[in-house]
């Protein structure tokens, strides 16, 4: 990711709002607006109307809820993505899952 907080996946370039990034590790419970991405550890609870994002270092232990889900790194837990849930190459997704697209990279 560059200075900019801009990071690009396939065609489409994001705007990082927020980052907890490696090295760094949370537990409780994150809101937040428009898209965020871990790359450290997480545990505990994730609400947004945006996009979360899971680096490729990053491992979560949480409940999530939020429209998109990218997932580079390691899930476990129980995940509800109102449009899509995004799984690439390097990911794993250890959860009971709810979401109207789900995208496995090869």
């Amino acid at each position: 990711m560059g200075k900019d907080n801009k990071r690009t996946f396939g065609k489409d370039s994001l705007q990082i709002n927020g980052l907890l990034d490696r090295g760094c590790a949370f537990e409780g419970k994150l809101n937040f607006d428009g898209i965020v991405q871990i790359n450290g550890e997480f545990s505990g609870e994730v609400v947004s109307d945006g996009t979360l994002v899971i680096g490729e270092d990053a491992r979560i232990n949480a409940k999530i809820l939020v429209d998109t889900l990218i997932v580079d790194g390691r899930v476990e837990g129980t995940v509800e993505a109102k449009s899509k849930i995004e799984l690439h190459s390097t990911g794993s997704l250890i959860a009971n899952l709810a979401t109207q697209s789900l995208v496995i990279e090869d």
